[in-house]
């Protein structure tokens, strides 16, 4: 095969030899090849996180009429964005009897029905009224009665709602349904995805107004400012113990139960060194 022909000096270039770029500078000159371009490479800017689609953003595709925020699939583009500004915390439409603000116009309706008609349905055992029947059965059964009619079938343990008993089933089980799409974390309720979802976000509403720590939710706020405040709002009904936190109160109550149920016959030196050390620590 005959070797290719290389042009005279001087002579016309070949079609087939693309034409090199050169740049020069003081002391050598660079040649890039026909394929690299010399104008600076356009880079394209992140994907705006919107409430409406941060989960395309991540790599999974919105159902229709899908809040990205919490998964949840509305009925319409409308009711979509409506659900869009409880996220956002935007509430336009106000109540013009007393101020009250709502993010849509279907909670301005029915809140105007308590004007119009009052809390009709009054609790005879504590006065606390209700717009609507099925309020004042609720109250009824969860406050006064303590009707618990979803009943776990492991531990026959109670709960007010469905919801509840279902979470509860799944801590037996084990099961955590609920990913979140921004990590690999698992949650066995809903709720729990979406606080955490807003710890993704940043959101913080409360603040505390002492040291100005910010909380998502505002009974760790509340639990929080015992600390600056000193209340221990908590009390011991079998002494003048306090505590700030219902759970330490729990504890207290538990251990000082213990303590009654040892027998006699079973003390022993560590019993009694024991018993003396939590009487002292717990007075």
């Amino acid at each position: 095969m005959p070797a290719a022909k290389t042009p005279p000096a001087g002579g016309k270039k070949s079609v087939h030899s693309p034409e090199k770029k050169e740049t020069r500078s003081q002391d050598h000159t660079v040649v890039y090849p026909p394929s690299v371009s010399l104008h600076p490479i356009p880079v394209k800017a992140p994907p705006v996180v919107s409430p409406l689609q941060p989960l395309s953003v991540i790599g999974r595709r919105l159902l229709k009429n899908q809040c990205g925020e919490c998964g949840r699939v509305l009925s319409s583009s409308a009711a979509l964005e409506s659900h869009v500004s409880l996220h956002k915390g935007r509430r336009p439409f106000s109540c013009t009897l007393c101020g009250k603000r709502f993010p849509d116009s279907k909670g301005l309706k029915r809140h105007g029905r308590v004007h119009r008609n009052g809390r009709i349905h009054v609790c005879q055992q504590c006065g606390k009224g209700f717009v609507y029947g099925f309020g004042l059965t609720k109250h009824l059964q969860m406050v006064h009665r303590r009707i618990k009619p979803f009943v776990c079938q492991i531990c026959n343990k109670g709960f007010f709602t469905k919801l509840d008993v279902e979470a509860h089933i799944r801590m037996h089980t084990g099961e955590k349904p609920f990913h979140c799409n921004l990590c690999e974390k698992k949650f066995a309720r809903r709720v729990e995805l979406n606080v955490h979802l807003r710890w993704h976000n940043g959101e913080k509403r409360h603040w505390c107004p002492y040291c100005g720590k910010g909380f998502l939710d505002f009974n760790n706020l509340k639990r929080h400012k015992y600390i600056h405040t000193g209340e221990k709002p908590h009390s011991c009904p079998h002494c003048p113990k306090h505590f700030t936190q219902s759970g330490h109160l729990k504890k207290h109550i538990k251990d000082k139960s213990l303590l009654k149920h040892i027998p006699l016959a079973k003390y022993n030196l560590y019993h009694i060194f024991l018993i003396i050390f939590l009487e002292c620590f717990f007075s």
